[in-house]
């Protein structure tokens, strides 16, 4: 059954970008497309890089998942959910330069705004509107900007944690987060 994502948010489209912004993530995303693949077989297929590029690809919710009995238990399954994207947004140029400032932006740089915000979610998150005036940045870019981690989500005007291990990020960190 072939399924479209509609993307129908800039701050989307940070997801998209960099869900498939480097080759261990691409051709991640392409073998789940082809077909079901336990996260075993992806580590050792990509390595540790394929497992955080699996990790990122299921936090953009570009996943589906289903458990399958195997004699040394039950085992995870993955697939790619969408066969197709249709981007049906319109949005100011102000607002689509921050979310694409965002997808291209330096690790360095990216990891300092993402720390910042991070620190402002532990807890019980913080409302986008709020990050934004602290962080002195648009809501745009504070929305990008948790699309884009692995370690915020967004949970409608709020900016949580999502309780992803540091060690998965840092793995992350050394080849799947950007430039």
């Amino acid at each position: 059954m072939a399924r479209i994502k509609v993307v129908n948010e800039a701050s989307d489209l940070v997801g998209l970008m960099t869900a498939v912004d480097s080759p261990v993530k691409r051709d991640v995303f392409l073998a789940l497309s082809a077909g079901w693949e336990s996260e075993r077989t992806i580590e050792s297929r990509f390595g540790l890089m394929g497992r955080a590029a699996l990790n990122l690809l299921d936090k953009q919710d570009m996943l589906d998942s289903r458990w399958e009995p195997t004699a040394e238990g039950p085992n995870k399954m993955f697939h790619a959910r969408y066969s197709s994207f249709k981007i049906d947004t319109t949005a100011p140029m102000a607002e689509l330069s921050e979310v694409f400032a965002v997808a291209v932006m330096p690790g360095p740089e990216f990891k300092e705004k993402e720390e910042a915000l991070t620190q402002m979610a532990l807890g019980s998150g913080v409302n986008v509107m709020d990050a934004a005036v602290r962080l002195a940045l648009s809501q745009t870019m504070v929305r990008a900007i948790a699309k884009r981690s692995q370690r915020l989500d967004l949970r409608g005007l709020r900016v949580v944690t999502n309780g992803v291990p540091d060690r998965q990020v840092k793995a992350a960190a050394s080849g799947l987060v950007g430039p």
